[in-house]
């Protein structure tokens, strides 16, 4: 099953419109998306959210493959322009 955020979070909407109190409790996505639908509709009933294991600060992981991803790109660079005269901005052409 594939869906965009906003249709989840919609969805997610009508379930919790159906409490007079609603406590979510969302786990990694799960928690993204609760976190979506609480902090964008103001009109859902009140309750408590738990998020557990949800990147709302981002990822350890994804900054560490982007900071790899970085370093390699650069040890391209340098490479390709090592010992040809050429500079960094045209070592990858």
């Amino acid at each position: 099953m594939h869906a965009t955020l906003a249709e989840v979070t919609a969805a997610l909407a009508v379930r919790l419109r159906t409490f007079d109190v609603a406590h979510v409790v969302g786990h990694s996505l799960g928690g993204l998306i609760a976190y979506e639908t609480l902090a964008t509709l103001a009109d859902l009933p009140p309750g408590r959210a738990v998020l557990m294991g949800a990147p709302v600060r981002g990822s350890r992981a994804a900054r560490a493959v982007a900071a790899a991803q970085q370093r390699l790109d650069l040890e391209r660079r340098l490479h390709a322009g090592v010992g040809r005269g050429r500079p960094l901005d045209r070592a990858a052409d």
